[in-house]
């Protein structure tokens, strides 16, 4: 009776889309089949069922490679993306430097020359 019952479920499969069960009645045939002691035939359906398993596994691991190469490239350009930015700003960073740096430089030269002129004044003046 039950055979009857998974046997019409999988007449049906071509009116409805059952593919995903397709698989779980075959290994269940299988197993209804080695009760009865029909090894041949619960051999044929335990064949099928491997046969689905194996191609349901395969899709399932194009699906997953794809999956992580797609993932692999959106690291990749978020690490360049990363790159670019810390690139960027250290160049922003090191024209910000370099301009305080020489302002620096020049107050100091400044400085310098008003003490060295101030020190000109000073040694005139004793003269």
């Amino acid at each position: 009776m039950s055979n009857e019952i998974l046997f019409n479920v999988l007449k049906d499969e071509n009116q409805t889309n059952i593919s995903e069960i397709e698989n779980d009645i075959y290994f269940q045939l299988a197993q209804n089949f080695l009760k009865m002691k029909d090894i041949e035939t619960s051999n044929y359906y335990n064949a099928l069922y491997e046969q689905k398993s194996m191609e349901k596994n395969k899709i399932q691991v194009e699906i997953l490679n794809n999956l992580l190469l797609q993932e692999q490239k959106t690291s990749q350009q978020k690490i360049l993306n990363q790159n670019h930015k810390i690139i960027k700003w250290s160049i922003v960073l090191g024209f910000i430097f370099s301009v305080i740096t020489l302002v620096f430089i020049l107050s100091l030269k400044r400085i310098s020359r008003k003490n060295h002129m101030a020190g000109k004044g000073l040694y005139n003046l004793d003269n």
